[in-house]
């Protein structure tokens, strides 16, 4: 699958932002032609108003970062016996990666990743009973700045956190590759191993990336 590098075209139709992504793109990542409703930061409803509608540009370059970064990402990856789930990705039937972005942050925490528990609990369900092999990747900025965690190793670190009033985790990486997270039963941990650590995932797909 040739992808190019994606090209936004930012619309906006009676106050709502609308994106034009190449065909093959919305394939791969499971996106909608037009649909953006969840690449639209929470924050701003439903709806753009004239307050921030001159953020418009910045926000669908953001966008547009965010989904060439996975596209780039599982282009890594076998595509011939590949489909997503909600936020979810399944390669020949055995291996799952669950994807997360982050923009850089220049206030706070380097990189910011919410965490849907129910995935997280699903796919460890699965894990443990050897029907799949799952894993959690954060891409922090880059592609080349992607942390692997395989998900029994990352649910150990983060399965007493107090979770936010949406029932997810919410997760900070720092430039000095760690994992934190704040509230009840914080956690602080050391990632370096897991930066771009593809070496088990593409030994069970039986590929080789330089």
């Amino acid at each position: 699958m040739n992808l190019n590098p994606i090209s936004v075209k930012a619309e906006l139709i009676k106050g709502k932002m609308y994106l034009e992504i190449p065909e093959p793109v919305t394939q791969l990542l499971g996106i909608s032609e037009g649909d953006i409703i969840s690449y639209i930061p929470e924050k701003w409803g439903d709806g753009v108003s004239s307050s921030n509608e001159n953020r418009v540009p910045r926000q669908y370059a953001q966008i547009s970062t965010e989904l060439n970064e996975k596209t780039e990402l599982l282009k890594r990856f076998p595509l011939s016996h590949y489909k997503r789930g909600r936020a979810e990705y399944y390669f020949e039937g055995k291996v799952v990666l669950y994807i997360k972005y982050s923009k850089r942050h220049m206030r706070g925490p380097d990189f910011f990743f919410g965490v849907q528990y129910e995935i997280i609990r699903e796919l460890l369900r699965k894990d443990k009973k050897g029907e799949i092999k799952a894993y959690i990747v954060f891409i922090a900025g880059a592609k080349d700045n992607t942390y692997v965690f395989p998900i029994k190793t990352f649910y150990e670190w983060i399965q007493h956190v107090e979770r936010a009033r949406d029932n997810n985790w919410k997760i900070n990486m720092f430039d000095d590759q760690t994992l934190r997270t704040s509230g009840e039963n914080g956690v602080r941990v050391s990632v370096a191993q897991y930066l771009n650590d593809f070496d088990e995932i593409e030994e069970l797909l039986g590929v080789k990336n330089d």
